[in-house]
């Protein structure tokens, strides 16, 4: 540990001692020119982007200030249209939840993705529980960053990368702007938003206020969210900068519940679940120090802080059992909480050094983090509203979780001639430990789950290549090293009889791209890719025969390997002619995922003679294509998008059930088509109408077969829903 500390403090020096003349940090612009300023909603990262680096990977930047989408509802599939790849679970209409994925990955609550909001971590815990409860409503979202590939030096233990959701900023040059939104929509769904913002001197601001709620698209499905988020900003000296935010986001979403292959052939809006809640109140802060050392270097310091929750009460038994009513009244539900407390501090540096006539770049950083999770679970009332009263007075399980976190990261670009060659290398020690109670019988009597503590120390590393074959056109290829530490769930027991492997791995693998991107003339812009993907160690769980007991043994029970390709190109056939005959783009977003399974352990009978190895199987809820297509037309103030998108068929589970089980858990995913549209007129007094039409088509499908909550079984997605409002923005 101390070597590394000593190798990044001469790295900064060294580079502090170089080149000490005016050049500043330079940011390579050509390959992210905004092709046009009215319709183009899709970049990628700078170079250098503030104190990061990524030259030579695969990056997006989708820019919704620019965009015709349903930003009331959080719609990924029209906001990410245009990212090649992105695999989004649609089993909540209200888009309160985000699950979205990559490279055959689980979108589970985006869990595989390093989720940040104005790059701090927002998600539950980023390594002990990695579930994205809270994401910020996108009418206050800017734009939306995605780093692929290589994004584990920079942000560490993801195999998906990383996804940052950059917040509005102050204008610096209005002292007061208003900003307000009134959206409504099908069953009862209203959407208001409101933001003042401003730059007075030294002082500039933001602060939003978001209220959403609705009936849902199916039965027992209403919801409704309240957001607010305020940034303070404050110039000390022409070198140092302050600024301090604070977010609070709190929900309410009835779950209607899965269904079985046959009731969604005859109804997919209906339910058979009325009494199943959940509750999130999510508080996020953060403050920040930016100090500006000389014109080549310059640091960051950014703290932040979570207390947060996940409460939930429901029925989740199969959907076959029905929650039944005896006696005149219901039976007990069962409450499940999670209690969150993280901590974390960041110190980035970015620096600038000449070697020759090449200014070449430094981004280093140390990391600090502590997590503590803890997970109750009691009995319920018999009621249908939502409430957190427990009839027991004691919970019947449970859990502490905590993770300690250090890391160490740098890379550097080199910049010979044409070529932009990146190393990088980051350094992580962990401490996880669990403790608790996996059944309370009274106060006096309970039944400890197994307490375990690790301690590990890894090494990430990492190289990028970027050849800029052209000034508009360059090659990139990079590899790295992937991680990603046993969570919280894994390591859990969810009943008596379970039992957990005591020498358990950590995940690991890596992943390489190649790919060319760029533009010609103004008239196409493009990149096309390829990658492979290695996931060792997967967690699962499978039957085991103790004793002639069957019961469930979780370990780490698989390997997969991932090869696709990810292709974006727009077509801008009115470029320079725009002004007279209006903007016209279309774009086709394409992906290939071939994810099998090199090793799966897997057992359907209980008896350890039994045990097989699924080798080649499918990985589950990996679609071999998704295929987005969109046309996008604007002429002075009218705009109008139409997207489409397909979706291959998926298995729900690791051993590739074709035929839907009873309880609809496990069983094919079909393919399905959706199209949707988007329209937009401005008018010159600052006041913007909106509308549009999601699922066009009225096409019924479904994205996820739930094990467990907020099912079990299919959760359908929307069928055909419209938005219609205005917005207007005001300012001097």
């Amino acid at each position: 540990m101390k070597k590394i500390y000593l190798l990044l403090f001469i790295a900064i020096s060294i580079s502090l001692k170089a080149q000490q003349d005016s050049t500043t940090i330079q940011k390579n612009l050509d390959v992210v020119e905004i092709i046009s300023k009215k319709i183009s909603t899709k970049g990628k990262l700078e170079e250098v982007d503030g104190y990061i680096i990524s030259a030579g990977k695969k990056s997006d930047v989708i820019h919704l200030d620019k965009m015709d989408a349903n930003l009331s509802n959080n719609n990924m599939r029209q906001i990410l249209a245009r990212v090649p790849g992105i695999n989004i679970w649609e089993s909540e209409g209200n888009g309160i939840q985000i699950g979205i994925s990559t490279r055959g990955l689980s979108p589970n609550r985006s869990w595989e993705f390093n989720i940040r909001q104005n790059g701090y971590d927002i998600a539950a815990d980023p390594l002990g529980y990695p579930e994205a409860y809270y994401n910020p409503p996108m009418n206050a979202v800017s734009e939306i960053q995605i780093l692929r590939g290589a994004s584990g030096i920079q942000y560490g233990t993801q195999f998906g990368g990383m996804v940052n959701y950059k917040l509005k900023q102050a204008p610096t040059d209005k002292k007061i702007v208003l900003e307000s939104k009134l959206i409504g929509g099908s069953k009862n769904m209203m959407n208001s938003f409101i933001a003042l913002s401003g730059t007075v001197n030294k002082f500039s601001y933001v602060a939003y206020y978001d209220y959403r709620r609705g009936d849902g698209w199916r039965k027992n499905s209403s919801f409704h969210s309240h957001n607010a988020h305020l940034n303070l900003a404050y110039i000390i000296s022409p070198k140092l900068k302050f600024n301090v935010e604070a977010t609070y986001s709190t929900q309410l979403s009835q779950q209607a519940g899965g269904l079985t292959d046959s009731l969604f052939q005859v109804d997919a809006r209906q339910s058979l679940r009325k009494r199943n809640w959940i509750s999130t109140p999510w508080f996020v802060s953060s403050v920040g120090l930016e100090y500006k050392i000389n014109e080549q270097h310059q640091i960051q310091l950014k703290t932040m802080q979570m207390i947060s929750e996940r409460s939930s009460i429901g029925n989740i038994n199969p959907i076959t059992s029905a929650d039944v009513i005896t006696n005149n009244t219901y039976s007990n539900r069962t409450i499940n909480q999670d209690f969150y407390k993280n901590f974390a501090t960041e110190l980035r540096y970015i620096g600038n050094y000449k070697i020759g006539k090449s200014n070449n770049y430094l981004s280093a950083g140390l990391r600090y983090f502590n997590g503590n999770t803890k997970r109750v679970k009691s009995k319920g009332d018999k009621g249908t509203q939502y409430s957190l009263n427990y009839v027991d007075k004691h919970y019947s399980s449970a859990y502490n979780f905590n993770n300690n976190n250090v890391a160490l990261f740098a890379e550097n670009i080199f910049k010979i001639g044409k070529f932009n060659i990146t190393p990088g290398i980051r350094y992580e020690y962990i401490n996880s430990k669990t403790s608790g109670e996996i059944a309370i019988y009274s106060k006096d009597s309970s039944l400890q789950a197994q307490s375990k503590k690790a301690n590990r120390s890894v090494v990430i590393m990492g190289l990028s290549v970027e050849y800029h074959a052209h000034k508009n056109i360059e090659i990139y290829t990079n590899f790295s090293q992937a991680y990603r530490p046993i969570t919280f769930s894994d390591i859990t027991q969810q009943a008596t009889t379970d039992s957990i492997d005591s020498n358990m791995k950590d995940a690991k693998g890596w992943n390489l791209d190649l790919g060319i991107r760029g533009k010609i003339n103004s008239y196409v812009v493009f990149d096309i890719s390829g990658y492979i993907q290695c996931y060792n160690n997967r967690v699962g769980s499978f039957k085991i025969t103790d004793n002639s007991i069957a019961r469930l043994y979780r370990t780490n029970v698989g390997n997969s390997r991932t090869a696709g390709l990810e292709s974006y190109i727009e077509l801008l056939p009115f470029a320079k002619i725009k002004d007279q005959v209006g903007d016209l783009s279309f774009f086709t977003s394409i992906s290939y995922t071939h994810a099998r399974y090199t090793k799966l352990l897997f057992n359907t009978t209980g008896k350890s003679e039994d045990e097989k190895n699924l080798a080649g199987n499918k990985v589950e809820y990996a679609p071999d294509w998704i295929c987005r297509a969109g046309l996008s037309y604007a002429y002075k103030g009218f705009s109008a998008t139409l997207n489409y998108t397909y979706t291959d068929a998926v298995y729900a589970d690791a051993s590739n059930t074709m035929t839907p089980t009873s309880n609809g858990q496990a069983g094919i995913i079909p393919s399905y088509n959706v199209v949707d549209l988007a329209l937009g007129y401005k008018l010159k007094n600052g006041i913007t109408f909106k509308g549009g039409i999601n699922n066009l088509t009225n096409a019924r499908y479904f994205t996820r077969r739930a094990g467990g909550y907020p099912g079990p079984g299919i959760l359908p997605s929307d069928g055909r829903t419209f938005f219609v409002g205005m917005e207007f923005k005001f300012g001097k």
